[in-house]
């Protein structure tokens, strides 16, 4: 690329030139050296090199992207519409198995009823379990003190015939000491009739002594001084 020359170059420092705006026009600026001039050729070339280097990037960037958007392209139009149809048909047959899945959890209402029932009977069982181990256990304890109790009768036994035989050697002895008591009873007053008999018959002494003159002092000392 060749470096046009300076004059031909419009460098506006402070904006364009407008000779409808008024005013004179600006001051032409000073020409720039020649060592200027070639340096900004210079880096007019290399910013027209790199700026060739980026449009060669693009493209080969374009080249590139070429095979990939005709797959993009070939992915739109065939395999899009090939997932969408599988997953129209996937969430079809999923639409389908929930359907039929609530048809099954309706039909097993009936059955989710009966288990429920039977729950609930497993309860009452298990509670009814409970009482009836709770009771055996009590009864368990009741033999095993009747058990206890059993052993102990036979010394109950003898405790007993012990006592009946002290018993009936009590009433033998009671009965002995009535029999006894009744006995003395009879001595007693069989004496006292005795007694009532010599008594009169003393009486009947005394008044035949009194009757023959005899006192009956005498008759005392003679009848019992013996005694």
């Amino acid at each position: 690329m060749s470096c046009q020359p300076w004059s031909n170059i419009s460098v506006h420092r402070d904006g364009p030139s407008d000779p409808l705006a008024g005013g004179a026009p600006p001051p032409m600026p000073p020409s720039p050296s020649q060592e200027e001039l070639v340096f900004r050729c210079d880096q007019i070339q290399r910013i027209a090199a790199d700026n060739t280097l980026v449009l060669e990037d693009i493209l080969r960037l374009r080249q590139e992207l070429a095979p990939i958007e005709d797959e993009i392209h070939i992915l739109i139009n065939q395999t899009i519409p090939g997932i969408l149809a599988n997953n129209e048909m996937e969430c079809r047959d999923i639409i389908q198995g929930g359907l039929k899945l609530e048809e099954e959890m309706r039909a097993l209402e009936p059955i989710r009823a009966e288990v429920l029932h039977l729950s609930s009977e497993k309860m009452k069982l298990q509670a009814a379990r409970e009482e009836l181990s709770a009771k055996v256990e009590s009864l368990y304890r009741e033999l095993k003190q009747m058990q206890s109790e059993h052993k102990q009768i036979p010394v109950a036994r003898a405790e007993l015939h012990d006592l009946q035989v002290e018993i009936l050697r009590a009433r033998a002895a009671y009965e002995y000491e009535q029999r006894a008591k009744v006995e003395l009873l009879e001595q007693k007053r069989t004496m006292e009739r005795k007694y009532f008999n010599m008594k009169m018959e003393v009486e009947r002494l005394q008044e035949e002594l009194e009757k023959r003159g005899r006192r009956p002092g005498n008759f005392k000392s003679y009848a019992f001084g013996s005694y």
